[in-house]
């Protein structure tokens, strides 16, 4: 009978019941990671865009500063020597018509010379002259227009073995060192400029000096006057800084050093 019975085993707890209600918090917890997974990734969408928008405007800016680089160091620059050229040529008209004559043909090459620098800083181009020639040739040639107007003298030593640098660092010495030698003629009044270019074999340095009438470095560096911010920002591109001794009636002396890897 049933009161004789001899239970020789309890029943298992683990019945149907138990195993519908794991099974339900199993799925509530699965339900629940999916819902976290969705919402992390949404949000990581959303950060990712913010972060492509970003990386955009900054590469906007930088292909913004970049153009206004070039325009200041090319376009400015070949515009102050046309218009010294033109000075010149007013000048010279009725006592010595050979030279007005000389400095309008200047003047004309100058304008067409803009024009095709100014389409390759669009165009992130290199120079022509360091196409067709090293730094040392191209920055003898892009100083000289600007040396007319007030008789500046120039004086270039290059010393080391030479050798082609990359494009970059090359444009970048070139506009640093252009700008410095116009620094040094417009503002300066310099009579007396010396550009010294060395390759020293790890390393290139170039350095501008003039005798002209100086100012306060620490002032005008802070400042941005005489292109000073520009020449730091193209020296900090390269990895290296500029380095600006001046002192009002003391002339003034623009450096930088630049590291070439596998030299």
């Amino acid at each position: 009978s049933p009161q004789d019975a001899i239970v020789l085993r309890a029943p298992s707890w683990w019945n149907l019941r138990h195993t519908l209600w794991l099974l339900g918090i199993t799925m509530s917890g699965l339900l629940l990671v999916m819902a976290w997974v969705v919402v992390l990734g949404g949000r990581l969408r959303e950060q990712m865009s913010m972060l492509r928008q970003k990386l955009q405007h900054g590469a906007v800016l930088e292909e913004r500063n970049r153009i206004a680089r070039e325009l200041h160091d090319s376009l400015e620059q070949e515009l102050a020597g046309i218009s010294m050229q033109l000075d010149l040529a007013a000048d010279c008209f009725q006592q010595a018509p050979q030279i007005a004559h000389q400095a309008v043909q200047t003047a004309r090459n100058m304008s067409r010379h803009s024009m095709i620098e100014a389409r390759r800083s669009v165009w992130d181009l290199r120079c022509h002259l360091l196409e067709k020639g090293d730094l040392g040739s191209a920055l003898a040639e892009i100083v000289q227009p600007l040396l007319a107007r007030n008789g500046s003298k120039i004086e270039m030593r290059i010393t080391g073995r030479r050798v082609r640098l990359p494009g970059s660092m090359e444009m970048n010495l070139l506009r640093i060192g252009q700008e410095a030698v116009a620094n040094a003629v417009q503002h300066g009044h310099a009579r007396k400029i010396e550009i010294s270019l060395d390759y020293a074999g790890y390393a290139v340095r170039l350095s501008v000096s003039d005798d002209g009438c100086g100012f306060r470095a620490d002032q005008s560096a802070s400042t941005g006057h005489f292109g000073l911010l520009d020449m730091r920002e193209r020296a900090h591109s390269m990895g290296s800084s500029l380095r600006v001794e001046s002192q009002p009636g003391q002339g003034a002396k623009i450096a930088v050093e630049v590291f070439v890897k596998g030299q």
